[in-house]
């Protein structure tokens, strides 16, 4: 999980592609399958294994917004 701040994580939609590179120089590609929305007291809950990739960022009150994505070949 990667924690994002500000407007540029709650503008990503479903279908958009997120790129990252590593230290490495790896670049991986993501695409956004869709958002969750996560009590901030369950947020343990937001590291499950079944994203590859989930960028959270916070909500209204004490709510985090998970942006769930996948690897893309």
């Amino acid at each position: 999980m990667i924690y994002v701040s500000g407007d540029a994580a709650r503008a990503l939609k479903a279908g958009d592609s997120v790129e990252l590179t590593d230290t490495l120089g790896n670049r991986l590609a993501y695409g956004v399958d869709g958002w969750e929305t996560v009590d901030a007291a369950s947020a343990d809950a937001l590291g499950g294994e079944s994203w590859p990739l989930t960028l959270a960022t916070s909500g209204e009150g004490d709510v985090l917004l998970a942006a769930r994505c996948s690897l893309t070949p």
